[in-house]
């Protein structure tokens, strides 16, 4: 019975230090896009590999950023967020009701326009 144990705590052990390695060849980076696995460098990984898409916020901010951007400009509820070429286009409602749109660059965060529409 005690060998069985040890044969099985010994081919466990060797399987453990077979897939370390291959664990340990990559990184893990946490940023503002949120979580993903880079390859190690010179294995073959180049820039384009990565799947550039526009929805991707390598540069600039996120709707996240631009819907906290547009309630510090005024609004109090946010109905939608979009993107429309270099700037977020935010809409929603102010605290008096109001319909209201906040468009906001989408590279330096900075509130372009702020248009409040009567009902």
């Amino acid at each position: 019975m005690r060998l069985r144990i040890l044969l099985a705590t010994t081919l466990f052990a060797s399987a453990l230090i077979g897939v370390v390695p291959a664990v340990s060849a990559q990184g893990v980076i946490i940023d503002e896009g949120g979580v993903r696995v880079v390859p190690q460098q010179g294995r073959g990984y180049d820039r384009y590999d990565r799947q550039d898409r526009q929805d991707s916020y390598d540069r600039g901010i996120g709707p996240r950023d631009a819907r906290r951007i547009a309630r510090g400009a005024g609004m109090a509820d946010v109905n939608s967020v979009g993107r429309r070429g270099r700037a977020w286009i935010v809409d929603g409602e102010d605290y008096r009701g109001r319909d209201i749109r906040v468009t906001i660059s989408a590279r330096s965060g900075e509130v372009m326009d702020v248009q409040r529409y009567r009902r």
